[in-house]
């Protein structure tokens, strides 16, 4: 089957594998463009009579790859349907979207690479820091399950009447309000039920085996910016002294200590070979590195 017919029978079909409130709904199929480049194909379904336009953009490219390796087909459908039916947005004022006060918030900050993205950014408030870009999203929903974040662009923005730095100002208030996850590279490879790990205090770069540091959010989603939660950037550098800011995904940074005697250009070459040979790239941020200027509280390429 190729693409196009995979589209067309899931579009028609999935129906019988969503329960009976779902008569009736809308079906339509758009293409979604994500950062670095990343795209898809989406179905989206929409209940008879439903307004809300904030629903699961069910990814048809990926279900098609795994048809495309054998998976079944009424498997691949039914996955999808649960994922529609099973988006509650359950803590989510769909209202609240409406309005700057209502949402302000639930804004936070992603970190991605500016020359990737240049047409992702095209239509959503940003700016530049280094050779990265902040953008922003609202968090729509937040469980066990993961987390279900919108993008904001230029519409809503302008829908608020607010600018950049308004938009900024509530998202950096919001990252330091987010739990922080500080662990050493050794303890996220050799032990479980880290999610809320934060283990600053006990660092001990001159004893650890492995003294590299994972920094990131709890939820392990668009962890990197984390790094702009300043009064945890200052509480490391007061344990650590002087450290590189290395981009492992947009997901998570690792923090390595500057008395460990690598220098910068050593530690952008692994950051290059790692990015090249183990992150997806629509999940990559940068192949350079950075540092936290104790002075000025800035990042700034190393």
């Amino acid at each position: 089957m190729l693409f196009s017919e995979f589209k067309n029978y899931a579009t028609e079909n999935i129906i019988n594998y969503l329960t009976s409130d779902y008569e009736g709904a809308e079906m339509s199929i758009s293409t979604i463009r994500k950062s670095n480049g990343y795209e898809y194909e989406a179905l989206r379904i929409n209940k008879k009579g439903e307004k809300c336009s904030i629903i699961p953009a069910l990814d048809l490219t990926r279900a098609y790859k795994e048809y495309q390796k054998g998976a079944d087909l009424d498997e691949i459908l039914a996955k999808l349907a649960d994922i529609r039916m099973n988006a509650k947005l359950s803590g989510f004022d769909k209202e609240s979207i409406l309005t700057f006060d209502g949402i302000k918030d639930k804004i936070l900050p992603r970190l991605i690479n500016t020359a990737s993205n240049a047409d992702y950014l095209a239509d959503k408030p940003h700016f530049e820091i280094a050779d990265l870009s902040v953008m922003f999203a609202v968090r729509v929903e937040e469980s066990s399950d993961g987390v279900a974040d919108a993008p904001i662009d230029n519409n809503l923005m302008n829908l608020w009447n607010v600018s950049v730095e308004d938009i900024k100002e509530s998202a950096f208030a919001n990252i330091s309000n987010q739990t922080p996850v500080f662990m050493s590279i050794e303890k996220a490879l050799f032990e479980s039920n880290l999610d809320n790990s934060f283990d600053l205090e006990t660092a001990d770069p001159m004893n650890d085996e492995m003294p590299f540091y994972i920094l990131s959010n709890r939820q392990k989603v668009h962890g990197a910016s984390i790094i702009f939660n300043k009064s945890l950037m200052a509480k490391i550098a007061e344990k650590l002294g002087k450290y590189y800011i290395l981009p492992s995904s947009i997901h998570e940074v690792l923090i390595v200590p500057a008395t460990l005697g690598r220098n910068a250009k050593e530690l952008a070459e692994i950051v290059r070979n790692v990015n090249a040979e183990s992150v997806p790239p629509q999940e990559r941020l940068s192949d350079n590195i950075y540092e936290f200027d104790i002075e000025d509280e800035t990042i700034k390429i190393a």
